[in-house]
Formats: C-alpha cells, sequence, structure tokens
C-alpha cells in the first residue's frame, strides 16, 4: 500500500472540506431553521460575517483528511488483495478496465473489481464518519441566529470534545451513530 494513497486522500478530504463546508453550514442552518436558502446564507453573513460559514469546520477538516486517508489506504489494499486472488482475466474482464502499472509490469483490475474495493473502502470508513458528521452538524447549528426566538434557550458546546461527552452523556455511544442508516447507503454505494 502505497503514502501516494493516504497523502492524496488527505490532501483531497481536506481540500473538499474547505471548498464545500459553506454550502453544508448554509443547507444544515436551512433545514434546521426551516427558511430560505437566500435568507439563511444573508443572516450568517450578518450575523456572522464570513468566519459564520466556516462555524464548526475545524473538527471535521482533521477528520475528513484521515476518513479519505483510511478510503483511500483500505480501496488499495483491497483492490491488491482482489488481484491476487485472481488467478485468470474473469468475467468482467473490460478491455476498457481501468490500469496499474507496478514494477514495469501491467496488471488489469475489472470495473467489478473496482466497485467492490470501492464499497470495501466506504464500508471502512463509516465507523468513523458517522460520528465526524454528527458533531460537525452540532456545531454548524450550535449559536442559533438571532432571527429564531425558539433556539434561544439552546445550550451552546465549547467545541469537538464537549459535544461528544455531551451526547454519550444524553444518549450513549449510540448517540454518536445517528443516521448510520443513510450514510451507510451513501459512503458505501455512492463511493465505489
Amino acid at each position: 500500500m502505497g503514502t501516494c494513497d493516504f497523502v492524496a486522500g488527505w490532501a483531497g478530504g481536506a481540500l473538499g472540506l474547505v471548498t464545500g463546508h459553506p454550502f453544508d453550514t448554509v443547507k444544515v442552518n436551512q433545514q434546521n431553521l426551516g427558511i430560505g436558502m437566500t435568507k439563511c446564507a444573508k443572516d450568517l453573513f450578518i450575523n456572522h460575517g464570513i468566519r459564520g460559514y466556516f462555524r464548526g469546520m475545524a473538527f471535521p477538516l482533521v477528520a475528513a483528511s484521515a476518513i479519505n486517508s483510511v478510503y483511500f489506504g483500505i480501496y488499495r489494499v483491497s483492490l491488491e488483495h482482489m488481484m491476487e486472488l485472481r488467478q485468470e482475466p474473469n468475467l468482467f474482464y473490460f478491455k476498457e478496465s481501468q490500469v496499474e502499472e507496478t514494477n514495469s509490469t501491467v496488471r488489469r483490475h475489472s470495473y467489478t473489481e473496482t466497485f467492490v474495493a470501492g464499497c470495501i473502502g466506504g464500508f471502512g470508513q463509516l465507523f468513523l464518519t458517522c460520528p465526524v458528521e454528527v458533531v460537525k452538524i452540532k456545531l454548524q447549528t450550535n449559536q442559533p441566529l438571532p432571527t429564531t426566538l425558539s433556539m434561544k434557550g439552546v445550550a451552546a458546546y465549547r467545541g469537538p470534545m464537549d459535544v461528544i461527552l455531551h451526547t454519550i452523556k444524553s444518549q450513549g455511544l449510540r448517540g454518536l451513530y445517528q443516521g448510520m442508516g443513510i450514510t451507510f447507503f451513501r459512503f458505501i454505494l455512492l463511493r465505489s
């Protein structure tokens, strides 16, 4: 397994999060507050400045990079094992299948092997992803916008560890895995 897979996963995860987090913050607050996208984006900027779009990003920035590294590492190892197990070309072996050059030899892996390796990689990262997303969403919605009176009494979290400890205390370890079912489909089927 190459270091390149882990480094690429780390960099890709960090870049993807930095570019997508502002949109995700608007979406999460929009869903939480029940207001339109434009109003939500405007209220975030008026009340919190540009930093409001990046609220709650530090913890997932580190975690998403690590999670992507895990995904690419597991994907590569799974693909290599499947290629070793295959003694002869299988029925799903196509001319257009992906090519990997290793030590001056060309090894081909089929679309089926690529799909299965992607599913295995997605499954491997699933148990890290769900708690990170629970913490991220709780931090994104941590500081209610002043336009919502119904959320006035919500206690604020002091940071990621406070979210984790409060969630475990109030809901048990299971609370960190809320939404695991849909996350399963998202990270196994859509990542493959």
